[in-house]
């Protein structure tokens, strides 16, 4: 199995150029620089580089805050691109796996969100994956859209890095505790995709949307209140650690309070153990701790 990576620069891409393959499996990993997705000409050439049996779509506008006021960059690269990509490949036949989020949803409901959810993004950021999905489903009908929650991991900033940082310059932590959703790591999704994409390629397995996130759930404070817990035991310095709302903390983006995806279907079919937040949590926290001379 041949699977091209696009979006190979960031942190999910980042994730699936370390993870471990299937025997037989070959993954080239295409960053900006080699492949802008909202070039169409840029994915036809991509796409004839080689026999593809699987795409992978890792590439997207991540700053949920900037894009309210960079709404035509969001909607190009988590719109438009996603269209070029499942134009091409249905054209040639390929699978298309797209990486979307629980963004599309508005948070509203008071359990966790099934596939079949309609979609109602409260933001520029949801509202752009959201048009990526429909193009993906409009225009290749082999596909699977793989939404995920609270992404982080890797060498880039996250909630991780920057509740870890805080603690370590000694600031008082003032951290929204009114939105809920499971802290996954791109290590898991990494694994989760090339999973279902194997499954897809090998066992024709069931095309459509599928939700992958850690199991449990907690909301951010509650996330912040185990980092906090961790670095004590490990010798920082006890900060305060105050809880407050989305409203007050203020963030030109809103944020969908309930993001928990109802990961059934996922279980169901594709089968990979899901760990709980908490356990990749501390090891990763761990690895951050350890960074000689890193800045977090």
């Amino acid at each position: 199995m041949r699977i091209l990576v696009c979006g190979a620069q960031g942190r999910l891409g980042r994730a699936l150029g370390c993870a471990e393959l299937p025997e037989g499996t070959a993954l080239t990993g295409l960053g900006r620089q080699q492949l802008d997705i909202t070039d169409p000409d840029a994915v036809e050439r991509a796409l004839d580089r080689d026999s593809w049996s699987l795409v992978i779509n890792a590439a997207a506008y991540t700053a949920v805050d900037r894009a309210e006021s960079e709404r035509d960059a969001a909607f190009a690269v988590n719109g438009t691109g996603p269209a070029h990509l499942a134009r091409a490949c249905a054209t040639r036949g390929v699978p298309l796996i797209h990486i979307s989020t629980d963004y599309v949803f508005d948070g509203t409901a008071p359990d966790p969100y099934p596939e079949d959810h309609p979609m109602a993004p409260l933001s520029v950021y949801g509202a752009s994956k959201a048009a990526g999905e429909e193009a993906v489903r409009s225009l290749n009908p082999d596909h699977a859209i793989m939404r995920v929650s609270w992404l982080y991991g890797g060498q880039g900033g996250d909630f991780v890095r920057a509740i870890a940082g805080a603690i370590r310059a000694g600031r008082h932590l003032r951290v929204v505790s009114d939105q809920t959703g499971a802290l996954t790591h791109a290590d898991c999704v990494a694994q989760a995709a090339l999973a279902l994409g194997a499954k897809m390629v090998n066992e024709g397995l069931e095309r459509g949307t599928y939700h992958f996130a850690a199991s449990g759930a907690a909301n951010w404070h509650e996330i912040a209140a185990v980092i906090l817990a961790e670095m004590v035991q490990l010798g920082y310095k006890k900060v305060p650690l105050e809880a407050i709302t989305a409203t007050e903390y203020g963030l030109p983006a809103v944020r969908p309070a309930n993001s928990r995806l109802d990961c059934g279907k996922f279980d169901r079919l594709v089968g990979l153990p899901r760990p709980h937040w908490q356990t990749m949590l501390v090891p990763q926290l761990r690895r951050i701790l350890s960074e000689q001379g890193e800045r977090i």
